[in-house]
């Protein structure tokens, strides 16, 4: 089974419900590689928290919000608002 951008959170749903553990860690390292390493933004950090919350996917609810977390801080809006001190 090849995991993709447009099937993944489908394949993960259904294999969560047919209890497929090997398919849901895939999907889980896709989402991981893919979602949280390069292309995070805050629909892609809810919809994950989401799923992961619903689903009990600890390990990839608390990659997203550790990445949305540094994502915030790391943003210009947010370092302009925060002084040395």
């Amino acid at each position: 089974m090849h995991v993709n951008n447009e099937n993944v959170f489908e394949v993960l749903l259904a294999a969560d419900h047919l209890q497929v553990t090997s398919v849901v860690q895939q999907c889980c390292d896709y989402i991981l590689a893919e979602f949280v390493q390069l292309q995070f933004d805050v629909q892609s950090y809810c919809l994950i928290c989401a799923i992961a919350d619903r689903h009990g996917l600890i390990d990839l609810q608390e990659a997203s919000q550790c990445k949305m977390y540094k994502e915030v801080c790391e943003s210009d809006e947010f370092l302009s608002n925060v002084n040395a001190d």
